[in-house]
């Protein structure tokens, strides 16, 4: 099975991080269409970049079902990646948003975008 199921996902996975060298140091390069992929034990799990912005601290609903919307059902799955923003200080936060385009059992190899 190489797709364990992205159209029939509505969940939203939110990570927040430090901003330092080993942990999203890099984050704002990331441009949409850019590939994040997530894995775990059994499935990896491949998001496509939608938008990155930088938002007060206050933000909250950045994080919620539907970013921007803590109203609305969501509809589809989404990625949330979190951090302070500039480096080394904490006046705003970089928002990385991302859609599920699919994912791949472990047992299928490493998808493509990771070089495999």
């Amino acid at each position: 099975m190489a797709d364990a199921g992205a159209a029939d996902c509505d969940y939203h996975f939110a990570v927040a991080g430090h901003r330092i060298p080993s942990i999203f140091w890099d984050l704002d390069q990331l441009r949409p269409g850019d590939p994040i992929v997530v894995e775990t034990p059994t499935t990896y799990f491949i998001y496509d970049v939608t938008q990155t912005k930088i938002v007060n601290p206050t933000a909250v609903e950045e994080v919620a079902p539907v970013p921007g919307d803590a109203a609305a059902k969501p509809s589809v799955a989404m990625l949330t990646l979190t951090t302070c923003d500039p480096k080394w200080d904490n006046y705003h936060r970089l928002i990385v948003h991302a859609q599920l385009d699919r994912s791949q059992l472990r047992t299928a190899g490493a998808p493509a975008e990771l070089g495999g």
